[in-house]
């Protein structure tokens, strides 16, 4: 069954109670911090994803630069 037909066949009241919801939802986050500290030492929250995405280019950008020191036989092997 395609998405189209899935969402054909709902009922009306499902669907403005998925939208009541989810804005309930968004108001409840907005008024109310969602993080928490792992083991109290690290933060767990909205903006781990983006530290995490920022290490893992950072560290891959540092690998590639240290490759082309290899490439260019800047760095000779003792």
């Amino acid at each position: 069954m395609r998405a189209s037909e899935r969402h054909a066949s709902l009922p009306l009241g499902h669907d403005k109670e998925g939208r009541r919801r989810a804005r309930a939802l968004a108001a409840y986050a907005e008024q109310h911090d969602l993080s928490f500290r792992l083991l109290r030492v690290a933060g767990v929250g909205a903006a781990l994803p983006v530290a995490v995405l920022e290490l893992t280019l950072t560290y891959l950008i540092i690998l590639l630069q240290f490759g082309k020191l290899v490439e260019n036989q800047l760095i000779v092997n003792a």
